[in-house]
């Protein structure tokens, strides 16, 4: 029997930002979930809104305030989904510090215990082309968590079930 594997992507105000969006997609499942993030007042203090990760994800401040999640109720149906599941990201050196961020805000998660250890694309495909895969998809008008999980996950479906 395989493990399901999911694919994680976060959407952040900036590279030294804070999560906006979390999504993920499970391998083969042809569907994805995804929460925008409301943010957290002490990530408005420390932490940089930039314009130009605005324009790349079409998602404004005003747009978090109003439809965003507080963080207990992005994580809840997060770790319920992917509950046994092999949890990888294209960019867990970016994706783990946003996702910190998401659990560090929580009420519920006060300690390190029960936080979700995100693994490299590449441990698990160690030969998936990812530079080519993200050639083939720059021309997406916007990028967002969920969508951008699904298409990695849709890929790696269909590379994986044609080795099979």
């Amino acid at each position: 029997m395989h493990k399901r594997i999911i694919v994680v992507d976060l959407e952040a105000s900036g590279w030294n930002g804070y999560p906006i969006e979390l999504g993920w997609s499970e391998v083969g499942a042809g569907a994805y979930e995804s929460f925008l993030i409301r943010p957290n007042p002490s990530w408005i203090s420390c932490c940089e809104w930039d314009p130009s990760a605005e324009d790349a994800h079409g998602v404004s401040f005003e747009m978090l305030d109003r439809e965003g999640y507080d963080p207990d109720a992005v994580i809840f149906p997060f770790l319920k989904a992917i509950d046994g599941a092999i949890v990888i990201s294209d960019a867990p050196e970016f994706d783990q510090f946003w996702l910190d961020q998401l659990f560090d805000a929580s009420y519920l998660f006060t300690t390190k215990e029960g936080r979700v250890a995100l693994q490299s694309i590449h441990s698990v495909f160690p030969k998936f082309d990812l530079l080519k895969f993200e050639n083939e998809t720059e021309n997406r008008k916007k990028h967002r968590a969920g969508p951008d999980a699904l298409a990695l996950s849709n890929h790696l479906y269909s590379i994986t079930s044609n080795e099979e």
